[in-house]
């Protein structure tokens, strides 16, 4: 049987096979690197749903960016990629470096992490699993408000940098001691 154009709805079975095939059942087999790789997550990840036109299909996307290359390096071996090899670029800033890990072995990476996950990230995580099983790709275009509307997850819109409300509570009260 010939294989499908490259894009055409036959042609995503067949990249989920080949993913299936190249991704270990057990990502973090180790207890103390399940607990790094999920508290690395827990503070400097990025949870995202990113589309690829290609193969008209929707993926699970786990990004963590650092000016410090080593620890991206241990990372990646924890989760079995290869290192990044150069900085991104960045505009009078240190340059940083990242390592996204994507499709189904950020399912996997995140399913070992929920025991460990905190608060609002663990929300975060139990959506996204739940979204892209069971292959870390779902078929269609979908967005990160589509995975996590701002109606549960008011935190996550485009300026990064916005505090959770919690912690505008916290900064509020700091704000007063400073001006006692």
């Amino acid at each position: 049987m010939p294989r499908p154009p490259f894009g055409s709805p036959e042609w995503l079975p067949l990249v989920e096979e080949v993913i299936q095939r190249k991704t270990p059942d057990v990502i973090t087999a180790n207890r103390v690197d399940r607990f790094w790789v999920a508290g690395l997550i827990q503070g400097k990840g990025r949870i995202e749903a990113k589309f690829l036109r290609q193969i008209g299909a929707s993926y699970l996307s786990i990004a963590v960016t650092m000016i410090d290359p080593e620890v991206l390096f241990a990372l990646s071996d924890h989760v079995g990629l290869r290192h990044p090899t150069k900085p991104m670029k960045s505009r009078g800033r240190n340059p940083s470096w990242r390592v996204n890990i994507a499709g189904l072995r950020a399912l996997r990476v995140l399913e070992a992490s929920l025991p460990i996950l905190l608060g609002e990230r663990l929300k975060e995580a139990e959506k996204a699993v739940v979204f892209f099983a069971p292959s870390g790709i779902r078929r269609g275009s979908f967005g990160n408000r589509d995975v996590w509307p701002t109606s549960e997850f008011p935190w996550r819109i485009r300026k990064r940098d916005s505090p959770p409300a919690e912690d505008d509570e916290v900064n509020e009260v700091l704000r007063k001691l400073q001006d006692a």
